[in-house]
């Protein structure tokens, strides 16, 4: 590399580092846990998993972008960090829970498990558009900012929460489980669509950004 380091680089490499102390910390829980798997740690280490084949996808994906970098690859950038740090924080807020699964415990895991695979899915599905960045995809891209950034939000929030769960927090926790797997339903149904962006699809998706905010509103 050369000795002057652009924006973009430095970055990626803060998040790269993020990624990679995270991933070792958790691989070094993993390695503690005993011979019989609960359901629990099998559900953690199928999400795991997930991530970490799509970070690394991820990251295969950025390393290979030009230095000049566009107004598009800069917001992924930025919402790629976002995602990783949250994500991050909370895969260390989960290996520092005792290994007796509490039912609070599950039911966040259960969450969790949601949002990371349909996040990571939306991940793929963007490292496979063309760098040509048409105005759907730009479209899409500030609607999943503003998805993922609320989503984030609300697991530092969950990660900051005390282990000794109350009927308030259990409450917040079913709320939040409901919008998830909501959001998470339509951010599938996005990713399932093809590259080729019809009227209908940017109809939809203007109709899905609205949605979206307003969810978001309500989260905040």
């Amino acid at each position: 590399m050369s000795a002057d380091l652009s924006l973009g680089y430095l970055k990626c490499l803060q998040t790269y580092h993020l990624v990679i102390s995270n991933v070792c910390r958790l691989i070094t829980w993993l390695s503690q846990m005993s011979a019989d798997l609960s359901l629990g740690y099998l559900k953690c280490l199928q999400t795991y998993h997930l991530v970490i084949s799509n970070v690394c996808r991820l990251i295969t994906w950025l390393s290979q972008m030009s230095a000049d970098l566009s107004l598009g690859y800069l917001k992924c950038l930025q919402t790629y960090h976002l995602v990783i740090s949250n994500v991050c924080r909370l895969i260390t807020w989960l290996s520092q829970m005792s290994a007796d699964l509490s039912l609070g415990y599950l039911k966040c895991l259960q969450t969790y498990h949601l949002v990371i695979s349909n996040v990571c899915r939306l991940i793929t599905w963007l490292s496979q558009m063309s760098a040509d960045l048409s105005l759907g995809y730009l479209k899409c891209l500030q609607t999943y900012h503003l998805v993922i950034s609320n989503v984030c939000r609300l697991i530092t929030w969950l990660s900051q929460m005390s282990a000794d769960l109350s009927l308030g927090y259990l409450k917040c926790l079913q709320t939040y489980h409901l919008v998830i797997s909501n959001v998470c339903r339509l951010i599938t149904w996005l990713s399932q669509m093809s590259a080729d962006l019809s009227l209908g699809y940017l109809k939809c998706l203007q109709t899905y950004h609205l949605v979206i905010s307003n969810v978001c509103r309500l989260i905040l």
